[in-house]
């Protein structure tokens, strides 16, 4: 587009969410359906970093990217913008992303793993975590048969089991339930348990 083109308003219309483009001073040139409201937010200076993330993008003449947070009426809203200079040098296309749910999952699954670990953790049961790879990545705190937590955590539970190749699957491992499975173990000492 040259500059005495007028930029093709249609142009927004496939970004599935807020959309606009913008002059290097903010003033809107045309937003999709979803840009109305941050139309509304740059009209009434409530997102002020994306004026900033603008003249940034003007400066450096490359694609800015950065997350603002804005107060709700049901809370915090988490916006990931993006600002693309056009190939006009004049106008902006700024993009926006509502990254509030995958935040707050986020958030809500570190607590809850979290709160798991501290439970285990407070229980008297010796309780691990075996990563995809087939090595311990999380080991109660007290350890076990004399093994320290942080001398198990990136260990196979093989290492710790006499006789391995008798069981299978290997009880750490097994993707159903295993019951009343009796093996022995080697201890810190070297003796078996």
């Amino acid at each position: 587009m040259n500059n005495s083109e007028q930029p093709d308003p249609t142009l927004l219309d496939g970004y599935p969410g807020a959309a606009m483009l913008v002059h290097h001073d903010c003033a809107i040139v045309a937003a999709n359906e979803k840009g109305a409201n941050l139309e509304a937010l740059l009209k009434h200076g409530a997102a002020p970093e994306i004026p900033s993330m603008v003249a940034h993008a003007a400066q450096e003449g490359q694609i800015v990217a950065g997350a603002i947070s804005l107060q709700g009426a049901k809370g915090p809203i988490t916006l990931e913008i993006t600002v693309v200079p056009q190939t006009d040098g004049l106008t902006f296309v700024v993009l926006a992303k509502d990254t509030t749910m995958e935040r707050n999952l986020r958030s809500t699954l570190v607590e809850s793993r979290q709160r798991f670990k501290d439970l285990v953790e407070i229980s008297s049961d010796f309780s691990w975590e075996v990563g995809p790879e087939g090595d311990f990545i999380f080991v109660t705190t007290r350890g076990a048969l004399g093994h320290k937590a942080e001398d198990m955590v990136g260990l196979r539970p093989e290492e710790f089991v006499l006789n391995p190749q008798e069981f299978s699957p290997m009880p750490f491992m097994s993707n159903r339930a295993v019951e009343d499975v009796e093996m022995w173990m080697r201890k810190a000492d070297g003796s078996t348990a």
